[in-house]
């Protein structure tokens, strides 16, 4: 049988691996497959613009009551063990890459990502993914709204306390640049 969660919207469907029918925003799967839309969507070349949107539905069933919060959050586990998933999730948190409720669900699902798969005797992120994520996190912390900085900032603790300073030699003085720009701005609007 095929399972029907509720549809949030239009969208062309993508015929993906083992059968998965998947939609950026409409999760459907063929029993007993029980692979994940998301894992479909991040490794079977599907657009890149598909698995973000795939990755704000899931967010957005994830933090919604309801009985698609369990799968949707299932699926979110399921799919951090790809490559790319962080990359992808913290694109998402750019200011302006999505709307604010998602923003602010997927920095604080960022954070316990970072603290669950950091950590390489976790199986860990990617090793090929740790160094873009190290230059980028600070910078979009920095340009996110308060709310999201918040746990962007969890993350960027806890990516220090693994990597500061041999991994992370980059951290201080990226922080000391984004303070000096920070006040540059301010000098600027001041005069």
């Amino acid at each position: 049988p095929i399972h029907h969660p509720p549809p949030l919207g239009d969208a062309s469907w993508v015929h993906g691996c083992s059968g998965l029918l998947c939609n950026a925003s409409q999760i459907w799967w063929h029993e007993p497959v029980e692979l994940v839309l998301a894992v479909a969507v991040m490794t079977c070349n599907i657009q890149p613009s598909a698995a973000m949107q795939t990755l704000v539905q899931l967010l957005r069933l994830a933090h919604a009551p309801g009985p698609q919060m369990v799968q949707a959050t299932e699926q979110l586990h399921q799919a951090e063990s790809n490559a790319g998933f962080g990359p992808m999730l913290l694109e998402l948190l750019r200011p302006g890459a999505a709307d604010p409720s998602i923003s602010q669900a997927g920095a604080i699902y960022f954070k316990n990502y970072m603290k669950r798969r950091w950590p390489m005797d976790t199986g860990g992120v990617p090793a090929d993914e740790r160094e873009g994520l190290r230059d980028a996190l600070v910078p979009v912390a920095l340009q996110a709204d308060k709310a999201v900085r918040a746990q962007l900032c969890a993350a960027v603790e806890e990516v220090a306390i693994g990597d500061f300073p041999d991994a992370w030699p980059t951290l201080l003085p990226q922080l000391a640049s984004s303070l000096c720009a920070k006040d540059d701005a301010k000098t600027s609007q001041a005069a």
